[in-house]
């Protein structure tokens, strides 16, 4: 059965996407992992270690965030927690301290990075709901691990939530409470992705899809979607788009770009633009996709108010009792869902920034943007 789902894998006919340099300004040091925040692409530099940003304006404006890594020991992973407006990033390996770190962006740059937990090798780090998970190799050497930490109570809340049979747990990312990753098929020289219950306390994986490739680099959740970077060691890097909703197995694949060198090792978007770090040139890239906007619409039309908002936003237009609600970052990332009610949706936790928010009932499903101010 599993030599059948290996071979079955659909991957859907490329679209003609469009994408051009967005920076190479760091491509001695390497550019790693990318996240969004505030219209400001945030940048790990493996080689250079430090931490930049640049406005999405102004690629050539840099900021040094945090210098306070090792050359060749720079940010590989990294995530951030609107709550408490701080990036938590894995490094690499360290002869020094290994682990996790903290970089408080309430501070003046460049600002210490603090660390935050021990771990030998990343190879994933998402931040769910003021959880912080991450996977890879743990400061013991025992690989494939996917551990927890409930940032509101600190390191002392981690715990070991799955083991993975063929010791890869690579770009963990959460999906409407199902963890997805990828994991290596050393049979057959591809990497699968896999998901399981986030609420079960003996979790089993189950298959979703199968990359014909060696290696998931790094993963984006965008709405329904799930962004894959894929590395072959070669020129044959690439991404791709899986649809998390579809009931298919295995699940459709859409090819977005093809032909990178080195890997793909980090992603974000904002708007309808994609962000991607090719490994072999140091070059960021940006797509262009108008499909990212979240323009689609599959429910009866509706209104958020008042838009700019301070704290809550409201709905007005065809919204009933069963009618949910879900909050995502420009870079992807659910930070609120809940059942919409008369007391509106409450925004307080969030920073100031654009968020997108999509409303779902038995009618279908519709996004639109927000800012917080």
């Amino acid at each position: 059965m599993r030599l059948i789902l290996v071979l079955s894998f659909l991957i859907l006919a490329p679209k003609a996407y469009s994408q051009t340099i967005f920076t190479d300004v760091f491509a001695p040091d390497r550019p790693t992992d990318l996240h969004i925040i505030d219209d400001e692409l945030y940048v790990g530099a493996y080689f250079g270690g430090y931490l930049a940003k640049v406005p999405l304006n102004d690629p050539t404006s840099v900021t040094i965030v945090s210098n306070d890594f090792a050359t060749g020991e720079g940010p590989l992973k990294m995530d951030y927690d609107p709550s408490t407006n701080v990036i938590y990033t894995g490094i690499f390996t360290s002869f020094v301290a290994p682990g996790c770190y903290q970089i408080d962006l309430n501070q003046s740059f460049p600002t210490d990075a603090e660390f935050y937990t021990s771990f030998q090798f990343f190879q994933g780090l998402d931040i769910e709901d003021s959880t912080l998970l991450y996977s890879g190799t743990d400061a013991q050497g025992e690989s494939g691990r996917l551990y927890t930490i409930d940032l509101n109570v600190g390191p002392s809340s981690a715990e070991l939530i799955y083991v993975d049979p063929d010791g890869g747990v690579r770009a963990p990312i959460v999906y409407d409470g199902y963890i997805y990753f990828g994991s290596p098929d050393l049979i057959n020289n591809n990497s699968a992705v896999y998901k399981i219950d986030a609420s079960d306390p003996n979790p089993e994986r189950e298959y979703i899809a199968t990359v014909s490739e060696q290696t998931i680099q790094s993963s984006l959740l965008h709405g329904k979607y799930l962004f894959l970077g894929i590395a072959t060691g070669g020129n044959e890097s690439k991404i791709v788009r899986l649809d998390l909703e579809s009931t298919k197995i295995p699940r459709p694949q859409e090819e977005i770009v093809s032909n990178f060198k080195g890997g793909i090792f980090g992603m974000a978007i904002s708007e309808d633009n994609l962000y991607f770090t090719e490994g072999g040139t140091g070059i960021i890239w940006v797509l262009n996709d108008p499909s990212l906007s979240f323009e689609e619409s599959r429910i009866g039309s509706f209104k958020l108010y008042p838009n700019p908002t301070n704290d809550s936003v409201f709905l007005k237009g065809e919204i009933d009792i069963n009618t949910s609600y879900k909050i995502y970052g420009v870079g992807g990332d659910k930070l609120l869902q809940g059942r919409y009610s008369s007391g509106g949706i409450n925004l307080a936790r969030l920073s100031k920034g654009i968020y997108f928010v999509t409303i779902e009932n038995d009618m279908g499903r519709q996004t639109k943007k927000i800012v917080k101010k």
